[in-house]
């Protein structure tokens, strides 16, 4: 039974996070377009984004007041927008960074030029970041983002939860 309660709290919870996330994300989407002079790539980031952050809504929101509604599917998608969200890239002019909310972790940098190496931590507030792009650079970064790293490994074990109780 305690297991149970336990579980259910660790669902109510994240989708809270997600959807707040989420919210906030599509708030700042909204600020964006509305700025104007967006060019036709941006515009298309801008869209897939937009679809992330409202199925991430769609997802979260009903598992918010019934944690027992989350299926394997939902769990998926949980784990997919969290995956994307857990790792930034930069290496040689290619550079990859999506982040829907909180951002904490850390990043390894190496600076080519001086063959300094740079290794500290990361904590951001509710940003929306999508970066993807090509562009010239001195070094070589990868940061890791411990809340969705956190919630990858969360919905996994519930996914797996869902499957063994499928299967039985």
């Amino acid at each position: 039974m305690e297991d149970y309660k336990i579980k259910n709290i660790l669902i109510s919870t994240s989708s809270i996070f997600l959807t707040l996330s989420a919210l906030i994300s599509l708030w700042l989407v909204g600020h964006v377009v509305l700025k104007g002079s967006i060019d036709f790539l941006i515009a298309i980031l801008l869209i897939v984004s937009a679809c992330l952050i409202l199925t991430t809504i769609g997802v979260n929101l009903p598992l918010i007041r019934n944690p027992d509604s989350l299926t394997e599917r939902k769990a998926n998608f949980n784990i997919i927008i969290s995956v994307l969200q857990s790792l930034s890239i930069l290496v040689d002019g290619f550079n990859y960074r999506y982040v829907q909310g909180f951002e904490w972790g850390v990043f390894f940098h190496l600076n080519h030029n001086t063959n300094k190496t740079i290794f500290n931590t990361f904590f951001s507030t509710f940003i929306f970041e999508g970066v993807f792009n090509f562009k010239s650079n001195d070094g070589f970064t990868i940061g890791i983002n411990f809340i969705a790293v956190f919630l990858v490994i969360l919905y996994v074990f519930l996914r797996k939860g869902l499957v063994r109780g499928k299967n039985k």
